[in-house]
């Protein structure tokens, strides 16, 4: 019997989770940042209206026949922040990685679970979010979501020295946030990942009401 996770939805076909690309995708619960802007916010929050406890193997045969038919071409794990649950991340796709590509999507803040992951099995595409300024997208204390920013950009060090998949790096901004700081940020980040041959990055426009229902809709009224 497979590991229990909690999670939520599971959508066996998807055209947009993995750029380019056909997925099979699974959300899992729980997340350890608060971003206001966030529209999967109930999923990041564990919501039991949402959110359930689903078995490994109950999941990987609600999407195997989309595998097996060969109309995906990538198992893609979002959330949340799937790494607060690395061990049953890592044993779904161990239990996979055979039949699919594997891709996850992540904040990044827990550097040593992506260590860990990434030595673990073969993961084929990996996208992230460049959420700057921390203080402002992190929806936390300045103090606790610096020390997230760092964690960030340690992973984005060990993405460069550990990964050999497709990297996709997002770019999220408003007029808001577009400032000289926000600028700082991002190219601090840009500088680790600049190296890395295997990438795409992208600016994604935030929307806000009514297009997407995000935790803070006063975020957006700002």
């Amino acid at each position: 019997m497979g590991r229990v996770l909690i999670a939520s939805s599971m959508k066996s076909v998807s055209l947009i989770d993995v750029l380019g690309h056909t997925a099979s995708t699974v959300w899992f619960c729980g997340c350890n940042l608060k971003c206001p802007f966030c529209h999967n916010w109930r999923i990041a929050d564990a919501d039991r209206n949402v959110c359930e406890w689903k078995n490994i193997d109950d999941i990987i045969e609600k999407l195997g026949s989309a595998i097996r038919l060969g109309i995906v071409e990538y198992l893609h794990v979002t959330g949340g922040e799937p790494l607060l649950q690395h061990k049953g991340l890592i044993e779904l796709y161990q239990r996979v990685e055979d039949k699919i590509k594997t891709s996850l999507d992540s904040n990044l803040t827990l550097p040593e679970r992506l260590s860990e992951l990434l030595e673990s099995v073969r993961l084929d595409h990996l996208a992230t979010d460049i959420k700057a300024p921390p203080h402002a997208m992190y929806g936390l204390p300045r103090e606790k979501a610096e020390k997230y920013w760092e964690n960030f950009l340690a992973s984005l060090t060990i993405i460069v020295e550990k990964f050999n998949g497709v990297l996709e790096v997002r770019i999220p901004f408003h007029t808001r946030i577009d400032t000289p700081e926000h600028r700082y940020y991002v190219e601090k980040a840009l500088s680790i990942i600049r190296p890395y041959r295997n990438k795409v990055i992208r600016k994604v426009k935030l929307l806000g009401p009514p297009i997407t229902t995000p935790r803070s809709p006063e975020f957006f009224r700002k």
